[in-house]
């Protein structure tokens, strides 16, 4: 499988910040409805069904930074420029669901274990 790189969103916003808008492409692989619902300003909206017939509107010289909901749809995503010769292809881990704050992870060492069930 072509490589890429997983981000925290941590590690995603610091990457934004230190880089200018136009030094990389930021790439949503979302639904429509999901890109209108909430996305990260600045980014291309190409859903990953589409991705193949028009992956020639990326700047292959820039780092791509893929995202989805919650990082599955966005690390196939960033599979695919990776195996078509992009230089440098990232992927947030989580998706907006981690970088909005919605997705808790760990194991139960961190307290995380409190969020496992459904409430009763």
């Amino acid at each position: 499988m072509p490589e890429f790189t997983d981000l925290s969103p941590v590690q995603a916003r610091a990457f934004l910040a230190a880089h200018g808008s136009d030094a990389f492409t930021l790439l949503d692989v979302r639904q429509d409805w999901e890109y209108a619902e909430l996305h990260i300003p600045g980014a291309r909206h190409i859903p990953l069904p589409e991705l193949a017939e028009r992956v020639g509107e990326l700047d292959r010289d820039k780092p791509v930074l893929a995202y989805c909901r919650s990082g599955g749809r966005s690390s196939a995503a960033a599979g695919f420029p990776a195996g078509q010769g992009f230089g440098r292809v990232l992927n947030l881990a989580g998706g907006m669901s981690a970088w909005s704050g919605q997705a808790v992870s760990g194991g139960p060492d961190l307290g995380l274990d409190f969020f496992a069930g459904a409430a009763g």
